[in-house]
């Protein structure tokens, strides 16, 4: 015999949390808010279209190009099998028709809509019709028990799934069945779960997905399986939290916000530099998710640090006296700013302390329209050369060589340089 073709989630994390996959596999999604799986079956179709396995997608809760449109843009969706049980009984919303046959499917997917549905038989012998003749690898996905107990009820429901398993039994196929928790009593969860090798719980806890892996037919020995798992979505692509956060990751966030603040630049400045969203920033600052090692590389390079300095402590005391000035750090501000005025840091990263100080020059005639750096929190200057006006919100004030600047919390809002020399100052943030 040959050897079968390898089936997979979409989702490496997922693959492992199940302890891999074991045709025939039978995966019950116990959807608790009824949103959150068309996120993992999305990720399994394209697994398959990305490798050209044939796939049925059986649907009742959305229209068929609903289900298309969260697959991509010019997707090749030539082996994917369309069975539209949501037209059944519907009319056309909207003066929009749903799709009538397979010439109307975009993007090649082949479809069949459902004309009887008025008991599971009629569906299992539909299904059995548009099986490929040639089908080694097989995926499906039914969208779900849910709908299907409204028009069957409970048992209906289950002996659909029975009459499927029993027709599938011995091939190398991957199933989803996907159901809601609320709506179904117990027992019918119970039977459902029965029937099912895996079974996987997506829920939230202080309103963070989470998933929990009840069940793994012979694999009871997983570490992960009855322990809630926190899992994400970062530019469509989903990723699972599969072993416990080591210190080293749950430093990265902090770090990453100590340096970013340190160089004076907000999340979105970030975002821009690297390459992501805002958003992304804010996750990875907060631990909600881990940055690609590409961003990782560029984020120390655009913060000047590196990449370890992510994860490791720094000495707990600098051990050179003298930091030449050429070793000094210049910012990389951004681009708005770089003409406007200069910033050098004067204590190198591994060095610990209360204070960080910075060497600021703004030239004749130049305009700062904000602080020197976004953090509110204590700080004070010291003028060496030239004479400056700032604004703060109570009020303009000047100062000049010699003179000290105090700013407990508060940031100026402008710094004016009207002197026809460059204007130095020795500045201090306290942590």
């Amino acid at each position: 015999m040959g050897r079968k073709a390898v089936l997979t989630t979409g989702i490496e994390d997922l693959d492992r949390v199940m302890g891999g996959i074991r045709p025939p596999e039978t995966v019950l999604w116990v959807d608790e808010a009824g949103d959150r799986f068309p996120l993992f079956g999305t990720a399994f179709v394209r697994q398959q279209i990305l490798t050209k396995k044939p796939l049925i997608y059986v649907v009742f809760d959305r229209s068929p190009r609903d289900v298309l449109a969260g697959f991509g843009q010019g997707a090749d969706t030539s082996s994917l099998s369309l069975l539209d049980c949501f037209s059944h009984g519907r009319s056309p919303i909207g003066g929009e028709p749903h799709l009538q046959d397979r010439n109307g499917a975009p993007r090649h997917a082949r479809l069949h809509t459902a004309s009887d549905l008025s008991t599971p038989e009629t569906l299992v012998e539909l299904l059995l019709s548009i099986l490929p003749p040639r089908r080694k690898t097989l995926g499906l996905v039914f969208e779900s028990l849910t709908g299907m107990v409204g028009l069957w009820k409970e048992s209906g429901a289950l002996e659909f799934m029975d009459r499927v398993q029993d027709a599938l039994g011995g091939h190398n196929t991957l199933s989803y069945w996907v159901t809601r928790t609320k709506v179904h009593s117990r027992g019918f969860l119970d039977e459902a779960e029965a029937r099912a090798s895996v079974v996987v719980e997506l829920g939230s806890k202080r309103n963070r997905p989470y998933l929990t892996l009840l069940k793994a037919a012979g694999r009871e020995d997983l570490a992960e399986l009855g322990n809630p798992i926190r899992y994400w979505q970062v530019e469509g692509r989903v990723s699972v939290e599969t072993q416990k956060r080591s210190p080293l990751k749950s430093e990265l966030g902090p770090r990453l916000r100590k340096f970013r603040m340190r160089r004076g630049i907000s999340q979105t400045e970030l975002a821009q530099m690297i390459g992501v969203t805002p958003s992304s920033i804010s996750q990875i600052e907060g631990n909600l998710i881990y940055p690609s090692i590409p961003a990782l590389v560029r984020m120390a390079e655009v913060l000047d640090v590196e990449v370890s300095a992510f994860f490791t402590e720094p000495p707990a005391r600098y051990r050179k006296p003298v930091l030449p000035r050429d070793d000094a750090r210049k910012l990389d501000l951004p681009e708005d700013y770089r003409e406007r005025l200069t910033i050098w840091a004067l204590a190198p990263e591994d060095m610990a302390g209360k204070g960080e100080p910075y060497l600021i020059e703004i030239p004749p005639g130049s305009v700062v329209p904000s602080h020197f750096f976004s953090r509110k929190t204590d700080q004070m200057g010291y003028v060496l050369q030239g004479r400056l006006i700032f604004q703060t919100e109570t009020g303009t004030k000047e100062a000049g060589p010699g003179d000290a600047i105090y700013l407990g919390g508060a940031t100026a809002t402008e710094w004016r340089n009207l002197g026809d020399e460059p204007a130095r100052l020795f500045w201090v943030l306290f942590r």
